[in-house]
């Protein structure tokens, strides 16, 4: 994907999809504010692995900040360390028009990276607890 995807496209417009069982998640263009164009600066192909695999394997927690999402997937080491996070919004886009959103925002934690010969690994951890910092 390049990182000029969305340049003449509308915000409502879907880059990517991820999956977690059933359930579909977009990603879609978004504005400087949420979605692809807020992340296009950290987008490589290793970061959408990375959310991907959050995603499909990482911890779902209930955004208690209230600040627009309605799910936190985080992505932990085998040693419970948090290494991504994504925020994502299943309900209405201000409450009121395009449903869902989608990912509002995606990135490493605490300076952390997934290293690209790891996304795979089965070291995952899914029975840590979560931290809200943000």
């Amino acid at each position: 994907m390049s990182k000029s995807y969305c340049n003449q496209r509308s915000y409502k417009t879907v880059v990517r999809t991820y999956t977690r069982g059933s359930k579909h998640l977009p990603l879609r263009c978004g504005t400087s504010t949420w979605g692809f164009k807020h992340i296009t600066h950290r987008w490589n192909a290793t970061f959408d692995k990375t959310i991907a695999l959050t995603i499909a394997r990482g911890e779902v927690v209930t955004d208690l900040q209230g600040d627009g999402g309605t799910a936190i997937y985080a992505l932990f080491n085998n040693k419970c360390v948090e290494l991504f996070r994504i925020i994502y919004n299943g309900g209405a886009l201000h409450g009121k028009s395009l449903r869902p959103q989608g990912i509002i925002t995606a990135y490493y934690r605490s300076g952390s990276a997934v290293a690209p010969n790891t996304l795979h690994a089965p070291r995952y951890r899914t029975d840590c607890p979560v931290h809200q910092g943000i």
